[in-house]
């Protein structure tokens, strides 16, 4: 999967959340953080809710900019994602689950706009 996303505040984090089960407004229980407010891109896989989403898989340090546009590729291979950040960051983990194909974008107090989503399969 691919994508770009333009962040125009950073007063959370936003990204991509997978098992998302249904409409109930909360997040999956594996995510991939883009974190504006600590500098980082970090993978979960015990997200209870949107505050809490337990302890960081993986997580590297990335400086976003408001009002930049970012490309990420994502690749997913049965529990493996490999995370590539304007080719300048890459970030590896395993989430159980992730293959179902059940997710979706969010944002958590970050204006930010996604466009140019492309799936490969």
């Amino acid at each position: 999967m691919t994508f770009k996303f333009t962040p125009t505040s950073f007063n959370g984090n936003f990204g991509v959340t997978f098992n998302v089960k249904g409409t109930n407004n909360r997040l999956g229980s594996a995510v991939v953080a883009f974190d504006a407010v600590n500098s980082t891109v970090a993978c979960y896989n015990n997200v209870s809710n949107v505050i809490r989403y337990g302890n960081a898989l993986a997580s590297v340090p990335f400086a976003y900019q408001i009002g930049k546009e970012y490309t990420v590729n994502m690749i997913i291979e049965e529990e493996l994602i490999t995370i590539y950040l304007d080719n300048s960051v890459a970030l590896t983990a395993r989430l159980p689950g992730i293959e179902n194909k059940n997710f979706g974008f969010y944002s958590n107090g970050v204006e930010v706009m996604f466009k140019e989503m492309n799936f490969y399969v």
